[in-house]
């Protein structure tokens, strides 16, 4: 893709995340256990209204209450699959968007009847890793380990866009390097941080290396860090140096007001207490 459809790309996200702001819409869940909070808050942070409604007798006047609906079959029980079919059906019948995530499908057959008879409603968005696409998707072999992805993203791009095309809908492949096509295009995005993987429900993310995702800035930089300024523009007299020392040991003492000095005496029982973090410290050069 070309620096120009990269520019076009973020331009209307960020108009569509706007439009998406300002009309805060409400969205319905039916999540697992596992990730409902996760689902919440993360819906929340971008703007949106959650509502995490599972129960059958319920889900379809809900579904007409909210502007989409997000299916993920993590948890799975029997009332629960009759609601999510339910609830898509609605879905599908008031032509709103719904998502569907079919964490661990090819994993147990109770998973994948559960995508079967839920594919027939159309969703608009399917989203899994990299194993869970392929197994939607009919790959033969695929047998994920749990619901962590046993293939990367790039051996599902195939399976992706046969799914995405055939269903007629857009198919997240999330992994080191998310794929999102609808059959025909292809958009690769490499944001995220190893530590995802590291935390129940943000995300089956493969570890990232460096090409994939720069977490600090490039070794040649010659910006000094934070700290380092500091110090140097304190270096004036050993005097200073060891005020600033304390400053960035001891959060009490920042500040060289008189209120700041007597919030510090407070806080560390005695004014000279805060200076005992100097031992934590290594010397500064010319210090006595």
């Amino acid at each position: 893709m070309t620096s120009a459809g990269r520019a076009d790309i973020a331009g209307r996200t960020a108009t569509l995340l706007a439009s998406m702001r300002a009309a805060r819409p409400l969205v319905h869940n039916i999540a697992n256990y596992v990730s409902m909070d996760v689902a919440a808050n993360a819906l929340l942070a971008i703007g949106a209204s959650p509502a995490m409604v599972h129960a059958r007798e319920e889900v379809a006047e809900f579904v007409g209450l909210s502007a989409a609906l997000v299916v993920n079959i993590g948890t799975l029980s029997t009332p629960w699959i009759e609601a999510m079919i339910i609830a898509a059906e609605a879905a599908k019948g008031q032509g709103k968007p719904w998502v569907l995530d079919p964490v661990g499908a090819g994993a147990t057959t109770l998973r994948n009847e559960a995508v079967k008879m839920l594919l027939p409603h159309r969703p608009s968005i399917i989203r899994g890793n990299a194993s869970e696409i392929m197994a939607v998707a009919g790959g033969a072999g695929v047998a994920p380990k749990g619901v962590d992805s046993a293939n990367t993203t790039q051996e599902a791009l195939a399976f992706a866009l046969s799914l995405a095309e055939h269903e007629d809908c857009i198919v997240v492949a999330t992994g080191a390097v998310d794929i999102v096509t609808d059959g025909r295009r292809v958009v690769k995005l490499a944001n995220g941080s190893p530590m995802m993987a590291k935390v129940t429900a943000l995300a089956a993310r493969s570890p990232l290396s460096p090409e994939h995702l720069p977490l600090s800035p490039p070794t040649n930089s010659t910006r000094p860090s934070r700290q380092s300024r500091f110090m140097a523009s304190s270096a004036k007299s050993p005097r200073s140096r060891r005020r600033a020392r304390a400053r960035i040991a001891w959060p009490f003492s920042m500040g060289s007001s008189r209120s700041d000095r007597r919030r510090s005496r407070v806080a560390c029982g005695s004014s000279t207490d805060a200076w005992k973090w100097r031992k934590i410290l290594p010397a500064l050069p010319g210090d006595r």
